[in-house]
């Protein structure tokens, strides 16, 4: 998350989860655990796209302005990180990041 806001140069102190993933409640917890905020699973998630698609019509065509858009969208649940959790996962991405680097070369050959 901290790459995507510096990236972005802005915070997403709420982020929402959509797509095939989000229909999963155990999938949506991993997501607050990890990201250590609440995250917001957002309702009817598979076809949230296309929702966006509309409002993005909606924002040409001039019947919706970007602010309205928030109060649009459904929200089905809320899943807040629970810290027991994050203290595993902060471990375990301790160890990703070693493995990263130690087969970042190999990774670069097989790629190359």
């Amino acid at each position: 998350m901290h790459c995507v806001e510096k990236f972005c140069r802005r915070p997403f102190p709420l982020p929402s989860i959509i797509g095939g993933g989000a229909r999963s409640d155990v999938w949506c917890q991993v997501y607050a655990d990890v990201l250590a905020r609440e995250i917001r699973q957002v309702k009817d998630p598979i076809h949230a796209g296309v929702r966006g698609v509309a409002f993005l019509a909606g924002i040409g065509v001039g019947v919706l302005q970007v602010e309205d858009i928030p109060d649009l969208v459904e929200i089905g649940g809320v899943f807040e990180p629970n810290p027991e959790n994050r203290a595993l996962y902060d471990t375990l991405y301790r160890e990703f990041v070693g493995f990263h680097k130690a087969t970042r070369s190999i990774h670069a050959r097989l790629g190359g």
